[in-house]
């Protein structure tokens, strides 16, 4: 469903509200549009303001853009203090829409109908998603739970009523609507059936003489490799991303590593043709054929250290290998940009 376009401008109330004129997200093209999609997947415009819909967001959202941050700190004796830890909290939105009807009939049936797409996420205990799409075509997402803002106000839900929603977002962070996929197909490398083997092709726009390194048996690139043989690959979040794997078989090892961030894991498993393994690194899951937990094939006391890393934002030197790799052997990562504002 194509996203609506909307902007500021400021209206009169609709005839049968009471209150003075407000001031809405219109639809408009040039100007940023709202949609909320409920748990189930359903799309809800949110900046319509067109008789036929009901409803329409308000000026004022609040709490859109950077979540807060806690940073913990330890007095020195000294005085002053030392950061020990800063971390990203949850955000919480304020969304104020307005709600109408005709007559009270159909203003219950829209209150009901709108109320019912944010109170699905505490019925299905899933998040929906608020999106926001700006005038130059860019969209940005973020999860969300409805908190509270739809008990009702004095002197309201008659005719209309001027919800203020709060959402609660436990990420706290922003998101494209679509991962960036990487891939990688077998090709095989020389110097006899046990030498590892690369994959070749491009991560993104990369071309095709790029390939991924070869590195030491630990997971880390050994002395001897080429720098070249290294992959470049852009995060353009403001935020590190945290990527998905998932290798088709046939293999017997994976070794992964982020030079960038000096971060490595390795999985040891033999792994059939067609087959498929999921690695998602946050939260840290391993599911193999048959929905089997893996996680244990992950070298986690390896000496070398073990992550299931992610991008960090901007530009990330990674590298792969597989061993046991044939004809239908791949290697895909995707990963969705994460951004501090909407």
């Amino acid at each position: 469903m194509p996203l609506l376009s909307g902007g500021l401008v400021v209206i009169t109330a609709v005839q049968e509200s009471a209150g003075a004129a407000v001031a809405t997200y219109h639809e408009i093209t040039g100007t940023s549009a709202f949609t909320w999609i409920d748990p189930d997947g359903r799309e809800w415009p949110l900046s319509n303001t067109s008789e036929d819909l009901g409803w329409f967001t308000l000026t004022g959202p609040s709490g859109w853009s950077a979540a807060p941050i806690e940073i913990t700190s330890d007095s020195l004796p000294r005085g002053g203090e030392s950061v020990r830890a800063i971390s990203s909290k949850p955000a919480t939105i304020q969304w104020p829409l307005e709600v109408f009807g005709a007559d009270h009939e159909q203003f219950i049936g829209r209150y009901r109908e709108i109320s019912k797409a944010f109170k699905l996420t505490t019925v299905r205990r899933r998040p929906g998603v608020l999106r926001v799409q700006r005038p130059g075509g860019s969209v940005r997402q973020i999860e969300a739970f409805y908190s509270d803002g739809l008990a009702g106000e004095a002197e309201q839900n008659y005719l209309f009523a001027r919800p203020v929603i709060s959402l609660f977002c436990p990420d706290g962070k922003w998101r494209e609507p679509e991962p960036i996929v990487a891939a990688r197909t077998f090709t095989p490398t020389t110097g006899g059936d046990s030498a590892p083997v690369t994959f070749y092709g491009p991560f993104i726009s990369l071309a095709s003489s790029n390939v991924v390194g070869v590195p030491g048996g630990d997971g880390e690139a050994s002395n001897d490799d080429d720098s070249g043989s290294l992959t470049t690959i852009t995060n353009p979040g403001d935020v590190e991303a945290w990527p998905v794997w998932t290798v088709t078989g046939p293999m017997t090892q994976l070794r992964a590593w982020n030079e960038t961030l000096g971060s490595r894991f390795a999985l040891t498993y033999t792994l059939g043709a067609e087959q498929t393994i999921t690695i998602t690194t946050e939260r840290p899951t391993v599911r193999g054929p048959g929905d089997a937990n893996l996680s244990g094939a992950i070298d986690w006391f390896n000496t070398a250290g073990t992550e299931l890393w992610p991008l960090a934002d901007g530009e990330n030197v990674v590298g792969l290998e597989v061993d046991g790799a044939e004809a239908t052997t791949s290697v895909q990562m995707a990963f969705t940009p994460r951004y501090d504002n909407s």
